[in-house]
């Protein structure tokens, strides 16, 4: 993972866990009610928990001041590192493509603070204020608080539901929901603090990235490029990718006939070639010195790359819901709710399932573990496994050794209470690999030394096997020397081995 990969997605996290830390406090308020409430007194209840405003108030600015202390900065370290990359790596395409042994670089110190101004202003003005605002209508988190409570108050006063229930419904539909933000988007969906964040984050970065490419070959006199080719691909790029391009307009010196033009398939809008999310490389051609070699023969055509695109929506729509079922399954568990735990991890498993049938059935898609990570009331990063996001757990370290009766190195002990334990075998092993990637992901990483091939690490976590019973599993992984990849070693269930 490149450093401001790294740096984006710790600032994602910190968004994320801020958004999840707000609805802590609220629930939390919530919870501290006096008495058992029902619809001869739920009234009285409203105007006792309308009345704690001012205090919640108060807690979420606190919890938006520890953000703002570390934002800037985070911001500022990934949009360094982000034109950084982008210059040394188009420096050396140029070298290694076109035979220029001292291409220009641009100083990337002098583009940062536009970036950064923009980058703060638009999270300053889309969730800071709208979070620190003292006046209960404007506050966003206030807002959230005054529907639970309303919306309570009104189906319990008409008979509709339990007081329990009630709060818990209408606490889950806004844990879906995320902590509104002022914006809202051409189609009128409004957007959440962790959504609206990760979305400036994220296009920070790729338009730094891309904005310092095409500078550089700007600065160097490249007018064309190769385009990286994806197996799902916008409208927009799939009828070029693959292909030699223009970066400059039709009419423009250096203007080559010969290619299309970027400047044809919406460049600089959202939703075009290089827009938001597109991942696309533009890598410097010189006509005049590269031999064009044709298309890859691996690449799919524009219509299947577009329809490849239809699937890969599905499959970011499945992991977004996953990350829902997740949110509520934590707010579940802080009110105690037990039939809600149940309901959603029973969810959350079938949501699994389904997610893995998808990229099974499409041999273009990859499981991305993160995408279906949510942050929990942890420090974020400061205990966790290094490379976790891109942590490797090979299959056969659970069918061949952890899972495997019959294997003679120390396996077949480990199955034995595996299966005992927890109801694991080798024909179901893919359920504890979702689980190991979120604890992994969430719980804390204790450093084990060196021993020569990389740094290790221990990762103990609770998981839940498909006989019900929970039980601690000691992980162990390393961070290999060479490849700078992180990898599982070995498992077991801890109880059990530890007696």
């Amino acid at each position: 993972m490149a450093k401001s990969d790294e740096f984006a997605q710790s600032i994602i996290d910190m968004y994320a866990k801020l958004q999840q830390n707000i609805f802590a406090v609220l629930i939390n308020a919530l919870k501290n009610s006096s008495g058992d409430v029902d619809k001869d007194n739920v009234l009285q209840w409203q105007i006792e928990q309308l009345a704690k405003a001012g205090m919640l108030t108060k807690q979420v600015a606190k919890l938006v001041a520890k953000v703002n202390d570390v934002s800037e900065s985070k911001v500022t370290s990934m949009i360094h590192a982000a034109g950084q990359e982008a210059v040394q790596s188009t420096t050396q395409d140029i070298v290694a493509n076109l035979g220029n042994t001292h291409p220009v670089s641009p100083d990337v110190a002098s583009f940062t603070d536009s970036y950064l101004r923009q980058t703060m202003n638009d999270l300053s003005n889309n969730i800071n204020e709208s979070l620190i605002t003292r006046n209960v209508f404007d506050n966003a988190a206030l807002h959230v608080y005054r529907s639970i409570v309303t919306q309570t108050t009104m189906e319990v006063s008409t008979g509709l539901k339990t007081h329990e229930q009630a709060t818990r419904d209408n606490i889950y539909r806004w844990v879906r929901n995320g902590i509104p933000t002022k914006l809202t988007d051409s189609a009128g969906k409004g957007w959440s603090l962790e959504g609206y964040s990760r979305m400036v984050i994220n296009t920070t970065q790729h338009r730094v990235i891309n904005d310092m490419r095409m500078k550089t070959m700007g600065d160097n006199d490249v007018k064309q490029a190769k385009m990286s080719w994806h197996s799902a691909a916008r409208p927009a790029c799939a009828p070029i990718q693959g292909h030699i391009v223009n970066i400059v307009p039709s009419g423009s010196d250096g203007f080559d006939g010969r290619y299309d033009s970027i400047y044809n398939h919406e460049y600089g809008k959202a939703s075009g070639t290089q827009g938001i999310n597109c991942r696309h490389t533009l890598t410097p051609w010189d006509p005049d010195v590269n031999i064009d070699t044709g298309l890859d023969k691996r690449m799919p055509s524009a219509k299947e790359a577009q329809a490849n695109s239809l699937v890969q929506q599905r499959q970011r729509s499945m992991e977004r819901a996953i990350r829902q079922s997740k949110k509520c399954l934590a707010a579940a568990e802080q009110l105690g709710d037990e039939q809600g735990i149940a309901h959603f991890k029973a969810q959350i498993s079938n949501q699994q399932a389904n997610l893995r049938e998808l990229i099974k059935s499409h041999d273009f898609l990859n499981r991305d573990y993160a995408r279906e990570q949510v942050q929990t009331g942890m420090n974020v990063n400061s205990y966790r496994l290094p490379g976790a996001s891109d942590a490797i757990i090979p299959e056969a370290k659970l069918t061949k050794y952890a899972l495997d009766p019959t294997n003679t190195h120390g396996g077949a002990d480990k199955a034995r209470v595996f299966k005992s334990a927890l109801g694991y075998t080798q024909d179901n092993y893919q359920d504890l690999i979702d689980q190991i990637h979120v604890g992994q992901m969430k719980y804390r990483a204790v450093a084990k030394g060196d021993a020569g091939y990389g740094s290790q690490y221990q990762v103990d976590m609770p998981i839940t096997g498909p006989n019900g019973a929970t039980k601690n599993v000691r992980t162990a992984w390393i961070k290999d020397k060479q490849s700078g990849q992180t990898r599982l070693v070995s498992l077991y269930v801890k109880e059990l081995k530890d007696e």
